[in-house]
């Protein structure tokens, strides 16, 4: 059969020229705005991971009590889902690159603010600015890396996600060394910020992807869809992400938080065994990210899902089951790696499902981070009517409800091009 040249068909070559008229920005620019999400991905990683590192270290030099501290806390993630939401709103009209840098540097200066704090009143107040500026930097990074993945012919959210886990590595561990150091907090978030600036630069010197970045949400046409789409009801299919993003989130709080002291209790017999469950935990959580996207593309997103929260369920299962060092560090893997990707999964279908990208990444990514910050205070009052043990069988049930709703959620719609 022959092309429109009188040439033999080449479904895969034909389908890049078809993308390259589709959007004027050549492989090449779309190419450079790859790598500067990623960095930006890198840097809040960066960010997140010292912040985690220096939270105790706050408490303490502020004599903060931990209802107090819990309180800062509150205030960081009530102005995280703020900014989610207006962010997302604000993204339907204005070009997602540039919201994303807006945010990014807002982000860069919010990271050194809290190692100024004097006193938990005014840690409080910066970490509305901290938890703002990250939850609109969650949704413009996410919103723009679904449109890049849009271009490409197989899925690559998981590569940006795996730069997140990267960077919050790097950043816990120089910020857990710095401190070993006797560095105060204003020091070493202070170096952090700074350090951050050399991937969002490079990020910035990438600029626009081209059309292709603003067209498909800012355009005259692309607006007024969007204005026409407000008063509708969200289609079920995004209702039903958002549950799978709950579910996810929620299930990898309350593991973070309360893994290590479920296992110290289960292996106190073996001095320090306990941190097993997380490194194990973090070990998986980026293999899986960095293979995900040639899994995706090899099994697809429903398959990938669905295995990876029945396999971590399974393994869960047999951690709680039976305790061990093996079990903690083999089963612990498999639950990092079978969560790893199902929320990249998740806010990439959830971008294509809504009326506008940002829109669906946003209300996937509110009521994920929702979750997020219930699960570890829902596995903690649960505790009170059941032991540590049987309350971390929730997490299994949890991990089974996010395979069977994927299984209708994730389902592939229409043909997928070649």
């Amino acid at each position: 059969m022959s092309g429109r040249l009188g040439w033999p068909d080449f479904p895969i070559v034909d389908r890049r020229i078809e993308l390259l008229m589709s959007y004027p920005a050549s492989w090449t620019t779309i190419r450079r705005a790859r790598l500067g999400t990623t960095l930006v991905f890198l840097g809040n990683g960066l960010g997140i991971g010292a912040w985690s590192i220096e939270i105790a270290e706050l408490k303490a030099r502020l004599g903060a009590t931990g209802f107090e501290m819990g309180g800062a806390l509150f205030a960081l993630a009530v102005a995280a889902l703020t900014g989610m939401g207006i962010t997302g709103r604000l993204a339907q009209r204005y070009p997602v690159h540039r919201l994303c840098l807006l945010a990014a540097l807002a982000f860069v200066i919010s990271v050194a603010l809290p190692g100024l704090a004097t006193g938990i009143g005014g840690l409080a107040m910066w970490l509305v600015l901290f938890g703002a500026s990250n939850g609109a930097l969650d949704v413009t990074m996410n919103s723009r890396a679904s449109l890049i993945e849009s271009t490409y012919d197989t899925p690559i959210m998981s590569s940006f996600h795996a730069a997140w886990s990267l960077g919050g590595g790097i950043g816990a561990a120089l910020a857990g060394g710095l401190v070993g150091y006797g560095w105060p907090p204003a020091h070493v978030l202070g170096l952090v910020a700074a350090l951050m600036l050399v991937p969002m630069c490079f990020a910035a010197r990438g600029g626009a992807m081209g059309a292709g970045d603003a067209s498909d949400e800012t355009d005259p046409q692309s607006v007024r869809r969007v204005a026409s789409c407000e008063g509708r009801r969200w289609p079920p299919r995004l209702l039903a992400l958002c549950v799978i993003a709950f579910c996810a989130l929620l299930t990898e709080g309350a593991l973070t938080d309360w893994m290590s002291i479920y296992l110290k209790d289960a292996l106190g017999r073996d001095a320090g065994a306990f941190s097993i469950g997380f490194v194990a935990f973090s070990v998986g959580m980026f293999v899986g990210r960095l293979a995900g996207d040639r899994v995706i593309s090899w099994l697809g997103r429903r398959r990938v899902a669905m295995a990876g929260a029945s396999g971590a369920a399974a393994a869960l299962a047999v951690v709680l089951a039976e305790p061990s060092l093996i079990s903690a560090g083999i089963g612990f893997v498999v639950v990092g790696l079978g969560l790893a990707n199902i929320v990249p999964i998740t806010f990439s279908v959830a971008g294509a499902t809504a009326h506008a990208r940002p829109a669906g990444i946003a209300m996937a990514a509110t009521t994920g981070y929702t979750g997020l910050l219930i699960g570890p205070v829902l596995i903690g009052g649960m505790t009170h009517a059941f032991t540590l043990d049987r309350t971390l069988w929730l997490l299994v049930g949890t991990m089974l409800l996010m395979a069977a709703i994927g299984a209708g959620a994730l389902r592939v719609r229409g043909k997928r091009p070649s």
